[in-house]
Order: structure tokens, then C-alpha cells, then sequence
């Protein structure tokens, strides 16, 4: 049956949730087991338990809809999910809650509702598509394994993961997270009135902050923020339009999934940035001087930005030849420049063997 056990809300709440026919016995305490039935654990794991700032809630075998619960009553700060637990203890299943598969990751996200937690832990082996969902949920920190892995290396690192929670280095990430927030939030706040003191009334929607902007791309809200810090890092919108919006803005974004496959996102950033920033970027002093990382002046020119480390050149300075025209380089979709000396030390050749 499932069970939550509930103590005083303290600092950081996180939710649990084991899943397997041996579970259950993994939490019972061996002062309550009969000897006969009592489960020799070769690897022990750290008790799931609320202590000082930690305050802990564990689910066992749910259903949906207790889980769903759950997460209502909770609002955890923290989720653990663990795979099934095998009778041979050698290593962590995939995440089985009674006779629901939840290895689908479509299925798998629709589980998670807001308010999102600021981290999640998948304990399954090769969790990156789940993990995938989860940051298009919009969750900001999910730790997974990419592989299989056994039972005796996820005791250690849950040891590991329980004592972080549990010191100073906790409080130091959730203040950063926390300082994080509230820095877009400005930022959000500061575009929000300049809007308005612009007269794009039309831009600010009644709710405020909640929902703005009104714009939603890949199927959430657009990610003003990083879409401003990206552009104006790279020069700004009128740096002769070497920017790649696809290929390196697009992908700084939280709208952003490793699944993509929006058509015209390109197009579809470079309207919204002029919508929204264009006139703010113009008005504030933002952007830092750039200068040629072959000529090493800023005149003016066909300036393009290197894909891997983010410098600015005159595509008339590079003289190598196999290049893309400037139109080329310059399209929202567009193909990616690599500078001369990241592509060297991209295709070094490797060192003969002795």
C-alpha cells in the first residue's frame, strides 16, 4: 500500500517515491521484521528520513493519482524518483509503479505538475529522455544516469546526495537559484515598463508579470531573458547579421529541447526580439565593443560569430579558403561560422602513437 509519512515542514522539503515489490522492505525498520522475512541488504541506502533541515515525505508503489496528490500536498522542493527495486539487489530497474510503465516520456511529464520542483533526481538507468521532458516542463537542475548502473554505486551517491542536501552547500545553491529568479524577474519588470513607457500598451498584458510576455514558443513561454542576454552578448540585433539565431541563440533558451524540430525558429526569434527588446537593447548600454580576432579593429564590415567560442570577425579578414558567402553565414537558419583557431583545434590531427 502506498504511504506518505509527514513531519514539520523545515527547510527543504523532498518527495520520494520507490517503486518495486522489494521497496517496501528496504523501508521497513529491522526491529519490525520477522527474521525470516527480513531483507539482507548487501548495499545499504541511506534511511529516507526527515532530519534538521530536511524534511522528507515518501510515496511506495503509488498510483497516478496519489502521486498527483501528493505533489499538491508536499510542493516539494526536492523529487526523488527511484527505479524498481531488483530481488537481486545488483542493480536499479526502470520506473515501474504497479502495473504502470512509466518509461514513456510523454506520459512520464504529464505527472508533474506546478508547482515544479527546483530539482529532480532520476534514479533509473539511462534517464535522459525522461530527464529531456523534465527541462521542457521548464525544471531548471535534473540529475540522471545516461547508463545502467548498479545497485552499489547508487547507494554511495545517494549517501553523497543526502549529506549535499542536508549541509551548507544546499542553502548556498538554493540562494543562487533562488538570486537567479529574482534577477529575470527584474529584468522582466524593467522590459514591462519600458514598454510601456514606449506606448506598446498592447505588449503588456493585463495579468503583469504572471504573463509576459504573451508570446509562447516550442510550447512554452518565450524566454526573454536569455534571448536578450545571448543577442546582446554577440554584438547586438544590428551587428550585421552574423548572428546564427538558430544555431546559437536558440539553443541558449529555455525553449530550447534537444528533440527540436520547429522550422523558422530562426525568423521566428528575430520578429519576437524586435517586438519585445529591439528598442530596449537600443536604449540601454548593454552591448561591450567588439573587435576583429583577425584585424583586431571594429570597423565597420560583414561581421560573423564563431559557433564555439562565441568572437566576432570580418568575414572579409578570413582569407581561408571553402568558405560560405556572408548570406550564407547571415540567414536566421543559417550555416555556423568556426573561426580560424577554433577550427584548428577542432581537427588537430592526433599525435602518432609512439
Amino acid at each position: 500500500m502506498p504511504q506518505i509519512q509527514n513531519t514539520m515542514r523545515q527547510n527543504c522539503t523532498l518527495l520520494a517515491v520507490l517503486c518495486g515489490e522489494f521497496a517496501e522492505k528496504r523501508q521497513t525498520p529491522a526491529s519490525l521484521a520477522p527474521d525470516t522475512k527480513r531483507l539482507r541488504l548487501s548495499y545499504p541506502f541511506p534511511e529516507l528520513a526527515s532530519s534538521g533541515r530536511l524534511e522528507v515525505h515518501t510515496l511506495i508503489n503509488p498510483t497516478l493519482e496519489q502521486f498527483r496528490e501528493a505533489q499538491q500536498a508536499v510542493h516539494p522542493v526536492f523529487l526523488y524518483l527511484q527505479g524498481q527495486q531488483q530481488e537481486n539487489e545488483e542493480e536499479i530497474g526502470t520506473l515501474v509503479w504497479g502495473d504502470t510503465d512509466l518509461s514513456d516520456p510523454q506520459m512520464f511529464v504529464s505527472l508533474i505538475t506546478p508547482p515544479f520542483p527546483t530539482m529532480v533526481y532520476l534514479e533509473v538507468p539511462t534517464g535522459e529522455k525522461l530527464a529531456q521532458s523534465l527541462h521542457s516542463k521548464g525544471i531548471p537542475y535534473v540529475v540522471y544516469w545516461r547508463n545502467l548502473f548498479s545497485s552499489y554505486t547508487a547507494s554511495h551517491f545517494r549517501h553523497a546526495l543526502m549529506s549535499v542536501i542536508q549541509s551548507h552547500t544546499w542553502d548556498a545553491f538554493q540562494l543562487a537559484h533562488a538570486s537567479f529568479r529574482l534577477y529575470c524577474e527584474d529584468f522582466l519588470k524593467d522590459v514591462m515598463q519600458f514598454l510601456l513607457q514606449r506606448g506598446h500598451i498592447r505588449l503588456v498584458p493585463q495579468g503583469g508579470l504572471a504573463e509576459f510576455p504573451d508570446a509562447v514558443l516550442n510550447s512554452k513561454r518565450l524566454d526573454l531573458y536569455n534571448l536578450y542576454k545571448e543577442v546582446v552578448y554577440r554584438g547586438g540585433f544590428y551587428v550585421g547579421n552574423g548572428i546564427n539565431w538558430k544555431g546559437q541563440i536558440f539553443s541558449k533558451m529555455h525553449n530550447h529541447t534537444v528533440t527540436n524540430k520547429m522550422t523558422g525558429v530562426g525568423n521566428t526569434l528575430k520578429r519576437h526580439y524586435e517586438t519585445y527588446l529591439l528598442e530596449y537593447e537600443l536604449a540601454h548600454d548593454d552591448i561591450d565593443g567588439e573587435c576583429c580576432l583577425i584585424c583586431h579593429s571594429g570597423a565597420l564590415g560583414d561581421w560573423v560569430n564563431c559557433g564555439l567560442c562565441g568572437e566576432w570577425a570580418h568575414l572579409g579578414c578570413d582569407r581561408r579558403k571553402g568558405l560560405s558567402t556572408f548570406k550564407d553565414y547571415s540567414k536566421a537558419d543559417g550555416m555556423e561560422y568556426i573561426c580560424p583557431q577554433c577550427s584548428l583545434a577542432k581537427y588537430k590531427p592526433p599525435l602518432p602513437a609512439p
